[in-house]
């Protein structure tokens, strides 16, 4: 089964929120699939801002997202 399942969002009826969380599983999938990047560069959330931010035409919900809340150099996934 080739299949991935993200169970991480809350529930929603706001349509900016349902397209930011669709962003971010397109994202982090995209961002993934490069494969340029070292694991442990992969797991650094500014390199991951920074994909957004390089793409944000394609993320536009999450980028607004990111752009009115602070990114801490300290938080990692």
């Amino acid at each position: 089964n080739k299949t991935i399942e993200f169970r991480f969002f809350n529930g929603t009826k706001s349509k900016d929120t349902l397209l930011k969380y669709l962003d971010f599983v397109d994202a982090i999938c995209s961002y993934c699939r490069t494969g340029n990047s070292s694991i442990s560069e992969m797991k650094d959330w500014i390199n991951f801002y920074d994909f957004v931010s390089k793409n944000r035409q394609d993320y536009p919900y999450l980028f607004k997202f990111f752009n009115f809340n602070t990114i801490s150099k300290s938080f990692s996934f």
